[in-house]
């Protein structure tokens, strides 16, 4: 018998824009830069990492890692980004680092990201 797990959808209060870097390939068939945009919103619970996980990143770099939970989506990939709005005017941006369905539940995803622009 499976173990029941819900979500609380209250948790997820964040409201994230899903960017995709935007831009034809060149004739090697690698993307061209042009920028990135929106495809997308999802609502999401922004955690900090805790004991074993923040070291693992700090051992790694020493930008701000953080976690995101959020209802599972087949949207998402390491090669997107995450834009946070955090002012009238005033974004963050994140690198995703990786995407996985911790629980393997196929109800919530696990995106670890850093920042890679602040304002």
């Amino acid at each position: 018998m499976m173990a029941k797990y819900s979500i609380n959808a209250g948790k997820y209060r964040y409201k994230l824009d899903i960017m995709e870097q935007s831009g034809g390939l060149d004739t090697n068939g690698y993307p061209i830069p042009d920028g990135w945009q929106s495809v997308g919103l999802i609502y999401a619970q922004k955690l900090g990492l805790r004991g074993q996980e923040y070291f693992a990143a700090m051992a790694v770099q020493s930008e701000e890692t953080v976690k995101f939970k959020t209802r599972f989506t087949n949207k998402i990939t390491n090669a997107n980004r995450l834009k946070l709005q955090v002012g009238a005017s005033d974004y963050i941006t994140y690198e995703i680092e990786s995407v996985f369905d911790e629980y393997g539940q196929k109800k919530e995803l696990t995106i670890y990201a850093k920042v890679i622009q602040d304002g």
